[in-house]
């Protein structure tokens, strides 16, 4: 505290800081952070920061749906996507695979996410419109399942042939369940378990 004597300001002794003072400071200073509103968690969700920027973790049980390819040799159509995990974190998208359609747990091995559009688990969504929370699932979910696949970045993100002739496949075969024996191990994060510490060392190095 500050005390104004004689035309003189004296500094007296401070008192801690509280949980609301806390609060309240950061929501003078980055009042896109902090929140007002409860928000209900869905089951879906795997781990969520609770701020505007992330990380939040959640995951989309597979099943048949349209999948839109531009500029690659493979028509458009409908087909079965596996089990997804997706990280919303400072803008960003990233995307991994798992088996099985049950909700995924600390133990749960990952598996690439095999779709163009991608370097290792991170997605290039172009011109999407991009939501601007990270919590807003439904957004993140829409801008990925409803943009173009149009380039293939890396093979190898499926265990036989490849990524075009792979969609080009599945898309004609009318298949009602993802083939998850195709699914490659990540090559960065092993488990759920690895990428959630691995998002904690990201937030704790402020990256």
């Amino acid at each position: 505290k500050v005390m104004e004597q004689d035309g003189r300001s004296m500094l007296l002794e401070g008192v801690p800081y509280t949980l609301e003072d806390l609060t309240a400071l950061c929501r003078q200073l980055l009042p896109g952070l902090v929140s007002d509103t409860l928000r209900f968690l869905e089951d879906r969700v795997l781990a969520s920061s609770g701020t505007a920027t992330g990380p939040d973790m959640w995951w989309c049980p597979g099943g048949v749906r349209p999948i839109f390819f531009e500029n690659l040799d493979v028509k458009s159509g409908s087909a079965p996507w596996p089990s997804l995990v997706f990280v919303a974190h400072g803008g960003h998208l990233k995307v991994h695979a798992v088996k099985g359609i049950k909700r995924p747990g600390l133990k749960t091995r990952l598996y690439v996410a095999p779709f163009p559009n991608m370097h290792g688990s991170d997605v290039c969504l172009g011109n999407s419109s991009l939501p601007e929370r990270s919590f807003d699932y439904g957004g993140w979910e829409k801008a990925f399942f409803e943009s173009s696949f149009s380039e293939v970045q890396e093979e190898n993100r499926v265990k036989t042939g490849s990524l075009t002739e792979f969609w080009d496949g599945l898309v004609k075969s009318g298949a009602s369940k993802f083939p998850d024996s195709q699914l490659v191990p990540s090559r960065s994060c092993r488990t759920v378990s690895d990428l959630l510490s691995d998002l904690r060392r990201r937030v704790t190095n402020g990256y």
